[in-house]
């Protein structure tokens, strides 16, 4: 065991409302260097197997995030409002935005990926393919919580990156409930 594992090191985030005096909402797990190194490692292990699902297989994995995330839009509404402090009808209206995001990604993410031809001719043929890059740090501030994590992360899921994601720490809660989003449709994040 190192130093940063041991229970004296290991702390909690209190998620609090801005707009009821900070009254306390719920506490998070905060991660432990070691956990960070253990992500960033397992996000390094998954890339062979992202890369070999394909565009289409990430599509059809990450539909399945979307319906969870559809089934949660209520709770992550009430959770935006309470932990950043904005109106809930705000809250609503950026979630409503979020799927239209969600969804224009999924269902253009095959044309836009599919390799394509850039120029041909008698002599030369030139063809654009598109990689994973690896793993990606997304970090998001805590005005649009859901709105920066589904412009960040969705994409670059859906080219085949893993992503180690670094949500705000005074809305911690939304940050929990979209990683429980996506570990119920059993893609870890």
């Amino acid at each position: 065991m190192d130093i940063y594992s041991s229970p004296r090191f290991m702390s909690v985030l209190i998620s609090t409302n801005p707009a009821a005096a900070f009254l306390p909402l719920g506490e998070v797990h905060v991660s432990t260097d070691s956990d960070i190194i253990r992500a960033a490692l397992d996000a390094r292990t998954a890339l062979p197997e992202r890369k070999h699902l394909g565009v289409a297989g990430r599509v059809r994995a990450l539909r399945r995030v979307f319906e969870i995330y559809i089934a949660h839009e209520e709770e992550l509404a009430t959770l935006i409002t309470k932990e950043v402090g904005k109106p809930i009808l705000q809250s609503k209206f950026d979630l409503a935005t979020d799927k239209e995001y969600f969804g224009w990604y999924l269902d253009n993410a095959e044309s836009i990926l599919s390799p394509r031809t850039t120029y041909e001719d008698e002599n030369e043929l030139h063809r654009l393919f598109f990689e994973p890059l690896g793993v990606a740090v997304a970090i998001s501030p805590r005005n649009f919580p859901s709105m920066l994590f589904v412009r960040q992360v969705i994409p670059l899921l859906l080219a085949g990156n893993t992503v180690l994601f670094k949500h705000s720490h005074e809305c911690p809660l939304v940050g929990k409930l979209l990683q429980d989003i996506f570990q119920a449709a059993s893609i870890p994040l």
